[in-house]
């Protein structure tokens, strides 16, 4: 037998080695939902969650005025962001992570250096929550019941996409209309509002609605009015043909998959009894996940099934009256899919690796982890 032989021989001998160790040592993939973090150290409510395009950060805004950016590496807090005079309500990473934008109940957009934590500059006029095009060419941000629009280059603003008035039938007296979400498509042809009613300051008749906007002529391409839909949340899908559009209004917590090239919707039950108060779109297009009170549901596109759930200790970021109530936004999912990032009602925030398959995946109880370590 050939020497050569005798080493191809030895490396398969080697690779089965490998596996048998891996499996032994539990190293593969886990196909069960792992807690990674407990990250504390925000002192009110969390109200926004972002990965970087890298997946190696994340940023939390919060209502305490501030925003956090963590070492997913290490689940230590790497820089604490001081500057809004009031909740910092959206955290948006621009394309390659370098700078992150925040949009404040103050009415400003501030951009930030996200490896020093400079403040690059301030944006009048805006608000939250805040969106980059898939380019990293324009910086959108809602301003009451409209959206601006900056070119990120030279940061003239580009122009204001209006928002509509009541649909026929709804409240006017007491109640105002502002943009609840903004989502670009993957390939930033698209651009998603959702549009919110609030009656003295707080969500109120369920008559919210999505428009879909051209991101060449900024013109509503089409518009889904689903009434009762209160507390409406969207993602698109990777190829950006489905929207998913989660809320309370249908039973159960129900989700729509809106065809944005035809229009037509079909339902994908969730098996939530729960409203959801976040919605992602696996980026490989597997699955749909919907936070709710208590957990977040993992829905497979293709089957309309619970494949996996997260069982995570009170995911939503606020208590009224008595009864816990969600903020939007308060759940991530990882640029990879890898990651989840869902907020706590203790302000702390859950960080999750995610099945790599969805093949073997089951409900998983929650195993309580040491709080992360904070620096400086």
């Amino acid at each position: 037998m050939s020497y050569r032989v005798l080493r191809y021989i030895a490396f398969l001998g080697l690779l089965a080695g490998v596996h048998l160790w891996l499996v032994a040592t539990g190293k593969p993939a886990a196909s069960q939902p792992e807690l990674l973090y407990t990250l504390r150290g925000h002192e009110s409510p969390i109200t926004n969650l972002s990965f970087s395009p890298a997946g190696d950060l994340l940023a939390t805004g919060s209502e305490d005025g501030t925003a956090k950016l963590w070492d997913l590496r290490s689940g230590r807090l790497v820089r604490t962001l001081r500057g809004h005079a009031g909740t910092v309500g959206s955290v948006a990473f621009a394309r390659g992570g370098r700078t992150l934008a925040t949009g404040g109940a103050d009415g400003t957009v501030k951009l930030w250096d996200a490896a020093s934590g400079r403040l690059l500059r301030t944006l009048l006029d805006g608000g939250y929550p805040v969106a980059f095009s898939p380019n990293g060419r324009l910086l959108a941000a809602a301003s009451g019941n409209a959206v601006n629009l900056w070119n990120t280059r030279s940061w003239h603003l580009l122009t204001t996409l209006r928002g509509s008035d009541f649909p026929p039938g709804g409240p006017s007296l007491g109640c105002q209309l502002a943009i609840g979400q903004i989502a670009f498509a993957p390939d930033g042809k698209s651009l998603a509002t959702v549009e919110s009613v609030y009656c003295g300051g707080t969500p109120g008749p369920p008559e919210d609605f999505v428009q879909l906007w051209d991101a060449t002529t900024w013109r509503v391409r089409r518009s889904l009015i689903e009434p009762p839909a209160e507390r409406k949340h969207v993602a698109f899908a990777p190829d950006g043909r489905q929207l998913a559009v989660g809320g309370g209004w249908i039973v159960q917590g129900d989700v729509l998959l809106w065809n944005t090239a035809t229009g037509k919707v079909r339902s994908l039950g969730s098996g939530q009894e729960d409203q959801a108060s976040s919605i992602a779109y696996d980026p490989r297009g597997r699955w749909v996940a919907l936070a709710s009170a208590d957990d977040v549901t993992f829905v497979s596109v293709s089957s309309g099934r619970q494949v996996f759930l997260v069982r995570a200790e009170g995911l939503v970021a606020g208590i009224e009256g008595g009864l816990v109530s969600g903020i939007d936004q308060e759940m991530a999912v990882s640029p990879d899919g890898s990651l989840l990032g869902a907020a706590r009602v203790d302000d702390a925030v859950e960080v999750w690796r995610l099945p790599a398959s969805l093949q073997g995946a089951r409900v998983l109880a929650r195993a309580e982890r040491p709080a992360a370590p904070l620096t400086p």
